[in-house]
């Protein structure tokens, strides 16, 4: 990941947030910029099936972030009902 942010591309990019991408995959995985930045670092070396990787977590993590929150409404809902029945 360090190779694909050289200092003429880094932009708005803080050396803090490049140094905690390149210490771990999941700091890359939890930001939206790391993670297309990552992106098109795999696109350009033809890494495809890396591509598709990061985009399956991404689908994956979407999913659970929608299951989460159907979750806390559903709790929600059970709660409220639970109050106007007391």
């Amino acid at each position: 990941m360090a190779g694909c942010l050289s200092c003429t591309e880094k932009g708005n990019v803080s050396p803090e947030n490049v140094k905690r991408w390149t210490q771990k995959l999941s700091n890359v995985l939890q930001s939206s910029t790391a993670r297309n930045r990552f992106k098109s670092y795999l696109t350009d070396r033809e890494f495809e099936d890396g591509q598709s990787l990061v985009e399956f977590w991404e689908m994956c993590d979407r999913f659970l972030k929608a299951h989460e929150r159907h979750r806390d409404t559903h709790r929600s809902r059970k709660e409220n009902l639970e109050l106007e029945a007391w």
